[in-house]
């Protein structure tokens, strides 16, 4: 892959305290690029991407999820669109 450019990430994080929010996103970044080196099958690609906007939705927490774990929740949920993104450009 020679790179993926995004635009916009939308995360809406809905009855969670500010401390919290701030606390999941610490990180983030590096966590998503940990997460998308795992995924080979995006090496093998030979062209660049733009992903005009990925909306991860909206994130709802028990009162039992640490940030942790939320934090866990967004990366895998924005690994996935890109994946789903990239591969759907291919075709």
């Amino acid at each position: 892959m020679k790179d993926i450019k995004i635009d916009r990430v939308e995360i809406r994080l809905k009855g969670i305290s500010p401390q919290m929010a701030r606390s999941s996103i610490s990180g983030l970044g590096h966590e998503l690029l940990e997460k998308l080196a795992e995924e080979h099958t995006l090496f093998k690609q030979r062209r660049s991407v733009n992903i005009n906007k990925i909306d991860s939705g909206t994130f709802q927490t028990s009162g039992h999820t640490g940030s942790s774990d939320l934090r866990e929740m967004i990366v895998n949920r924005i690994v996935e669109s890109i994946t789903s993104k990239v591969y759907r450009k291919r075709d």
